[in-house]
């Protein structure tokens, strides 16, 4: 019979699986080949790119999104909508945004002189137009017709679309009568948040009509007439866009603001009814 040392070492053969110098070689092999391992390549963490825009770029925005995530593996865009004003304040109480665009020069303006945001930059242009239902009896064909509205609605004062309704408004005033405006607010019986919620309220029956974005007005297509708002008395809305200070990706926030700007964006944004700005 073998004595105890030849039993153990006959043991320690057995659960080793071979000579010592055998052992590390064997499982690496065994690491490299078994599928069961849970051995995977590692996958790039998931980046989120915050990006706030007004309720009136969400389509354009929109239709960019899968390019700039196809080319940037691993990210993803959050895209949050609403007034200009109101993202203006979530940035300034610390909304953590990446990126800001605006309606209006003033909100990411006010951004940067409060060290909020870098100076903003000029992309696209919109004009106010007036809009009623298709099927409306009413002779509106400009703005000195809109007190034949019963029911007229509009943006609030602290929105850029309110704002630019009320210069509309002002400078028909100049020509048509200093009662214009005073004939025009005794229509008003709405005033919303969003250029959308207008054309919204019109569609609904809601209101005769209303002062809009022209790319809304075109984005509801035939559930509302555009009625252009004559140049002598129109506005233009230049919307801007800005890197947030303390922005978590500040490399993908200017890389987003590039293809805004590109050939590809422009595109994105004149399909959705925006225009080139004056001079540029």
């Amino acid at each position: 019979m073998p004595g105890r040392r030849g039993i153990a070492r006959g043991r320690q053969a057995r659960n080793w699986g071979g000579p010592p110098r055998f052992r590390l070689t064997g499982a690496l092999l065994w690491l490299a080949t078994c599928p069961a391992a849970g051995v995977h390549a590692a996958e790039p963490a998931r980046r989120d790119l915050v990006v706030f825009a007004p309720t009136s770029l969400r389509e354009a925005f929109g239709r960019l999104i899968p390019r700039f995530e196809e080319r940037n593996a691993g990210v993803k865009v959050v895209l949050s909508t609403a007034n200009s004003d109101e993202l203006r304040h979530l940035v300034e109480h610390g909304a953590g945004a990446d990126v800001i665009a605006s309606s209006d020069w003033k909100q990411v303006e006010l951004l940067a002189g409060r060290n909020r945001a870098d100076p903003p930059t000029l992309f696209t242009c919109n004009l106010p137009v007036i809009v009623v239902r298709p099927d409306s009896p009413l002779a509106i064909n400009g703005l000195a017709d809109l007190p034949r509205a019963s029911r007229l609605v509009v943006g609030i004062d602290e929105t850029p679309v309110g704002r630019y309704a009320r210069a509309v408004v002002k400078k028909g005033a100049s020509v048509l009568g200093g009662d214009f405006q005073k004939r025009v607010d005794a229509r008003i019986v709405s005033r919303e948040k969003t250029a959308q919620r207008i054309v919204e309220k019109v569609v609904a029956g809601d209101a005769d009509a209303g002062i809009t974005y022209r790319n809304e007005a075109l984005s509801a297509k035939n559930k509302v007439r555009m009625i252009p708002i004559e140049p002598e008395f129109s506005v233009v809305a230049e919307y801007t866009i800005a890197v947030v200070k303390d922005a978590l990706h500040p490399d993908l926030a200017q890389s987003w603001i590039q293809l805004v700007q590109s050939p590809e964006g422009a595109a994105a944004l004149r399909d959705t009814g925006f225009l080139r700005c004056p001079g540029k």
